[in-house]
């Protein structure tokens, strides 16, 4: 499973809000589906601040960050000139998007044969990554049953005293307190989940099969 944000920004000082909505979008997805561990991407386009980056990153998202310069080269190699700021008049915006209605399907082909050219090594990282997320296989399944009964201890001597004194050695018939899962993909990924009851833990492996 996966989930992708796409975004532009022109100017630097929306970036940051930009990447928090885009958190606020994916992360709570990417909680509801955590048991799968989802692919949580971002291809953002035009300005964003390293920082806005980096905090994305961060929270586990894979970025396509096509940089504003390189998109203003590829509309060049067909006679536009897409750079804009914010004194650029209304006027001059409405010729450029005449000039890209004109264009043929040839020159938009060009276009992004231009974006994929400048920007081949992210495209390609980003792909690939997908496409491992998407390939990875399980490798091992380890299963942990914890028996015991909880003990409380008053102060911190008197847990030291019950552990110590505590027959690990022998067998005993305390009841299942829990049962931890970790399951290992064979691209190094791990998900690892708790559950109180056995119900839980079958529901749990059962989404996989």
């Amino acid at each position: 499973m996966a989930f992708i944000e796409t975004a532009w920004r022109r100017y630097t000082k929306h970036s940051k809000n930009k990447v928090q909505e885009i958190e606020g979008a994916l992360i709570p997805l990417a909680d509801t589906y955590s048991h799968l561990n989802p692919f949580l991407g971002a291809i953002l386009a035009g300005v964003f601040t390293q920082g806005a980056l980096n905090q994305l990153e961060s929270k586990g998202f894979k970025i396509l960050y096509l940089k504003y310069e390189n998109i203003v080269k590829s509309f060049t190699s067909v006679g536009i000139n897409a750079s804009f700021n914010e004194s650029t008049l209304e006027a001059e915006f409405q010729d450029k998007i005449q000039q890209w209605k004109k264009l043929s399907t040839a020159d938009i082909n060009n276009i992004k044969n231009q974006i994929l050219n400048l920007e081949k090594y992210q495209i390609d990282n980003f792909i690939n990554t997908l496409e491992q997320s998407f390939a990875r296989l399980v490798q091992q399944v380890n299963v942990i049953v914890l028996h015991g009964l909880s003990q409380q201890a008053a102060t911190i001597n008197n847990a030291i005293e019950y552990i110590q004194n505590y027959p690990d050695n022998q067998p005993t018939f305390a009841p299942a307190m829990k049962y931890e899962i970790d399951i290992r993909y064979n691209n190094g990924d791990i998900i690892h989940a708790i559950f109180k009851n056995k119900t839980e833990a079958l529901k749990f492996l059962r989404t996989f099969v």
